[in-house]
């Protein structure tokens, strides 16, 4: 089922999720922390759960429980660079 949605084209919220845990990343060597991603990405909490753990379905993002572990993949770097429409 959620196969389908890897080609449906990237929510604004899920493309900001990627762009801030990558830029997190890359300035502190570790991950975001869950409460800062879902500041920018603007969502609920139980919608930005939910959004997260398509994510990881996808295999745009890699987290555990453990503080510091979400990183976005390099899919997940290229999904959320690609621009929607022709």
């Amino acid at each position: 089922m959620w196969k389908s949605y890897l080609m449906v084209p990237l929510s604004e919220p899920e493309r900001r999720i990627l762009i801030a845990a990558k830029l997190h990343q890359k300035q502190h060597r570790v991950g975001p922390p869950w409460r800062w991603l879902r500041q920018q990405s603007g969502l609920s909490r139980s919608k930005f759960q939910r959004t997260m753990l398509r994510l990881r379905q996808a295999g745009y993002l890699t987290f555990s429980r453990e503080p510091g572990t979400t990183f976005c993949t390099p899919k997940g770097v290229r999904a959320a660079l690609r621009t929607s429409g022709p």
